[in-house]
C-alpha cells in the first residue's frame, strides 16, 4: 500500500485556511505570488532564467536575422517526440509565416535510421538537401547539447549552428556559434522565448508551447505554469485546424485542460514518431487545411491504437524479466525501439523503481530509462558516462546506446550506487496529500479554489485531500466489467457520493457501517441539470478508530 504523506497536518474546516495551505504547500504565501510571472516581462524572464539565457536568446535572434538578410537557407532540426515536433513547428511558423521568409525548412530525424538528436546521418541528409554549397544556418530545437562532434563537423565546413536545448549537459558541450540552454524550460519553452524576441509578439504559438511543455513532463510552476495556462487559453479558441480535428476524431468536446494534453493530444503526437516518421505530426500542427488536418488526425489516432497494442504485448514480455534488483534491466532482440520508453515508464510506475528497457541489435543495446521522483536518472547514468556510446536525457527519463558487452558491469555499478542511497523508504510509492479536511468544507467553494490553481501537472499536482472516519452508507460495483466501486459515505451530518476507479475488489472486505479513510480529489458531477460535488478516490483504507 502506498505511503500517505500529509503536506500539512492541519484539520481544515474553512475555505480561507484551505486556500492558504494549498498555496503554502506550493511554497507561496498568497495568490499574487502564485501568479507572479503572468506578464512574462523581460525583467521576470531575466530573474527566472538568468542573464546568460537572455543574452543567448538575443544572439540567437541575431543569427536568424543575419541569415535572412543574406538569403541563406535555414534548417530547423527538431526531434520526433511532442516537445521536439512542437518546437520545430513553432520556430518554422515564426520564420516562414511570422517573418514571411520562405527559405526555411523543418527537419525531423528518423528514430530508426538516424537516431535521437543531431547525428552525422541527419547532418549529412541536411547538407545534401539544403546546404549544397555548405552555407546556411542550422538550428537545433529540443536537441543538440550532446552533439559535440557533429557541431564541430558542421562549423568546419562553413555552416552556422544555433543550438537550443534543455537536456542535461555532458562533460563537454558543443562549440556552436550560439548556444541557448536552460533546464528550467523544455525545448518548446526555449523556442517560445526565441520566437518572442524574433517576432516581438508574446502570444505567437502559445498553444504549441502548452502541448510540448505538458508532454515533456515539465514542472508546472513559475513560468512553465504561466506558459501552459496562457497556451490552454489559445488552444481552446480552436484556431489550429490540426488540433481541432484531432479532438474531433477522438470525440472530445469539452474545454481542454493540461490533463487532456497529457492523456489525449500528446500520446497521439508521440505515437507516430515511435512507429514511423513524425513528419505527419508536424504537418498536423502546421496545416491550415481542415481536410488535410482530418487525414493527419485520423492517421495519428490509428497509429496510437497500434502503439497501445504493441506496448501491451511488450509489457507482458518485459515483466518476465523483472527481478528484485533496485533497478529493472530489461532487454530483447524483438523489442520495438520506439516502444521501449513507454514500457520502462509502465514498469517504473508498477514496481516503483527505475527501469531500463533495451532493444538489442548487432551487439548494441538501444535503451530508454525512466525513474521515480526520488532518483535523478540522468545523474545516475552519467556516473558511468564513459561506458556509453551515446547518452542524453533529464531527471525523469534518459536514452542511450551501449555496447552489449558492457551491460553486466553497468547493471552492477548502478545497483551498487542505488544500494548506497537506499534508506528503506526510497522504493516505496508515496501519495502526497494536502491536508485532512472536514466534509462540510468539501463543497463548491473548495472546488472553485482548486480550479483557481490550475493548470495542474508535475510539481503542481491536482490536490488530494484526506477524509477520515467516514461511515459507509452503501456501496456497489459499477462499470461495464464491474471494475469500479461507487461509494456513499457520511460523517453523521453530511452525505457524499464518490467513485473509486479500478478498486471494485475492495468491496470484498467492505460492509455497511464500516469506517473508511479516503484520499481523494474533488470533482463536479453534472447530470440532468443537477450539480453535485463528489469525491474521486486515489486510495482508501479502513479507519484505525
Amino acid at each position: 500500500m502506498p505511503i500517505w504523506k500529509l503536506k500539512d497536518t492541519s484539520f481544515v474546516d474553512n475555505h480561507d485556511l484551505a486556500l492558504k495551505l494549498l498555496l503554502a504547500n506550493r511554497d507561496v504565501e498568497n495568490i499574487e505570488e502564485f501568479e507572479k510571472y503572468t506578464d512574462l516581462s523581460d525583467t521576470q524572464i531575466k530573474e527566472f532564467l538568468g542573464l546568460e539565457f537572455t543574452k543567448s536568446v538575443l544572439l540567437g535572434v541575431k543569427l536568424i536575422k543575419n541569415a535572412i538578410l543574406k538569403d541563406l537557407p535555414i534548417v530547423i532540426h527538431g526531434d520526433y517526440d511532442a516537445d521536439g515536433v512542437t518546437s520545430t513547428a513553432l520556430l518554422w511558423q515564426a520564420i516562414f509565416e511570422g517573418l514571411g521568409y520562405k527559405n526555411v525548412y523543418p527537419y525531423i530525424p528518423s528514430r530508426f535510421d538516424e537516431g535521437y538528436g543531431l547525428s552525422f546521418e541527419s547532418l549529412e541528409s541536411i547538407k545534401e538537401k539544403y546546404f549544397k554549397d555548405n552555407k546556411g544556418l542550422l538550428i537545433t530545437v529540443d536537441c543538440g547539447i550532446t552533439a559535440v562532434e557533429q557541431v564541430e563537423s558542421a562549423i568546419k565546413i562553413g555552416i552556422t549552428v544555433l543550438i537550443t536545448d534543455h537536456h542535461q549537459k555532458a562533460k563537454q558541450v558543443p562549440n556552436a556559434d550560439v548556444l541557448v540552454w536552460t533546464d528550467k524550460l523544455c525545448g518548446v519553452g526555449i523556442t517560445y522565448f526565441l520566437v518572442k524576441k524574433l517576432l516581438k509578439k508574446s502570444d505567437f504559438g502559445l498553444d504549441l508551447v502548452a502541448i510540448g511543455t505538458v508532454a515533456d513532463l515539465q514542472p508546472l510552476t513559475n513560468i512553465n505554469r504561466v506558459l501552459v495556462k496562457k497556451g490552454l487559453e489559445v488552444l481552446n479558441q480552436g484556431k489550429r485546424p490540426g488540433i481541432k480535428q484531432l479532438l474531433k476524431v477522438v470525440g472530445f468536446e469539452k474545454s481542454v485542460k493540461a490533463k487532456d494534453i497529457a492523456w489525449i493530444i500528446a500520446p497521439r503526437i508521440n505515437a507516430i514518431g515511435r512507429l514511423e516518421s513524425a513528419l505527419d505530426a508536424l504537418r498536423l500542427l502546421c496545416t491550415k487545411d481542415l481536410v488535410l488536418a482530418m487525414q493527419y488526425a485520423q492517421k495519428l489516432d490509428n497509429l496510437n491504437k497500434e502503439r497501445q497494442e504493441k506496448t501491451n504485448q511488450m509489457i507482458k514480455l518485459a515483466e518476465e524479466q523483472v527481478t528484485d534488483d533496485l533497478i529493472s534491466f530489461i532487454s530483447g532482440e524483438n523489442f520495438h525501439e520506439g516502444i521501449v520508453g513507454l514500457v520502462a515508464g509502465r514498469l517504473t510506475q508498477k514496481y516503483y523503481k527505475p527501469a531500463i528497457v533495451m532493444q538489442i541489435e548487432k551487439n548494441i543495446a538501444k535503451g530508454s530509462a525512466r525513474s521515480i521522483p526520488e532518483i535523478n536518472i540522468i545523474e545516475l547514468l552519467r556516473e558511468f558516462e564513459d561506458d556509453f556510446i551515446k547518452l542524453g536525457g533529464h531527471t525523469a527519463a534518459a536514452g542511450f546506446s551501449i555496447d552489449l558487452e558492457k551491460l553486466d558491469s553497468l547493471k552492477s555499478n548502478i545497483n551498487r550506487s542505488l544500494q548506497k542511497i537506499n534508506n528503506g523508504e526510497l522504493f516505496k510509492s508515496k501519495i502526497d496529500v494536502e491536508f485532512q479536511i472536514k466534509l462540510a468544507t468539501f463543497d463548491e467553494k473548495l472546488f472553485n479554489i482548486v480550479e483557481l490553481l490550475e493548470p495542474y501537472g508535475i510539481s503542481n499536482q491536482s490536490p488530494l485531500f484526506l477524509l477520515k472516519n467516514l461511515r459507509v452508507v452503501d456501496f456497489k460495483q459499477i462499470g461495464r466489467d464491474s471494475s469500479h466501486l461507487s461509494l456513499n459515505l457520511t460523517d453523521g451530518d453530511i452525505f457524499i457520493r464518490g467513485i473509486a476507479f479500478g478498486m471494485a475488489k475492495f468491496a470484498d472486505n467492505l460492509n455497511h457501517d464500516d469506517r473508511l479513510d479516503v484520499v481523494c480529489s474533488i470533482i463536479k458531477n453534472e447530470w440532468n441539470g443537477a450539480i453535485n460535488y463528489e469525491f474521486q478516490v486515489k486510495d482508501l483504507k479502513h479507519s484505525d478508530n
